[in-house]
């Protein structure tokens, strides 16, 4: 699991677009956004993956690795649930997962400009070298939407990227 952070504008935004997050899904005791959070430190659950049933609406900006389809699998889960999930990703549209997860059970919201994530080992924010999108698994999603905000520009961020 990478110790990344979601900015706190943005996280705050989606917070509010949602009327407040249950649980920061993917964290630990350095990172967190919310509590309370499941991963390593928690008092609640050190892996989300084990918890049968979130709390929700939940937050969730997971790690991009090889493992990040356990985490797309189990927000289906939770959406199947009932529960809503409000996800953070790597806006990867040519790979596998993207067209069996995300295409099919969520509302995609395309972010302008790249996620200054917070990396604790370095002093400045980390700029991926992908876009991100923010994926909604709400339940009885009708499948459909898409959209793209420039969050950088509402939120009044400094924008990394340059029109052309």
């Amino acid at each position: 699991m990478t110790d990344w952070q979601t900015p706190k504008e943005l996280y705050n935004e989606l917070e509010r677009w949602v009327g407040g997050f249950a649980v920061d899904a993917a964290a630990n005791s350095s990172n967190h956004l919310h509590t309370p959070w499941y991963g390593p430190g928690s008092d609640v659950a050190e892996d989300a993956l084990s918890v049968p049933v979130w709390l929700s609406p939940a937050f969730v900006n997971p790690p991009y690795g090889k493992g990040i389809v356990g985490w797309l699998a189990k927000f289906v889960e939770q959406q199947a649930l009932g529960h809503t999930v409000v996800a953070l990703l790597p806006a990867n549209t040519e790979v596998r997962w993207w067209y069996e997860y995300a295409v099919p059970y969520a509302s995609i919201i395309f972010l302008v400009g790249r996620v200054p994530f917070i990396d604790p080992t370095r002093t400045r924010p980390t700029q991926p070298d992908h876009g991100s999108a923010i994926c909604l698994f709400e339940p009885n999603y009708l499948g459909g939407a898409v959209g793209w905000w420039d969050w950088k520009e509402r939120l009044n961020v400094q924008h990394d990227y340059q029109s052309k």
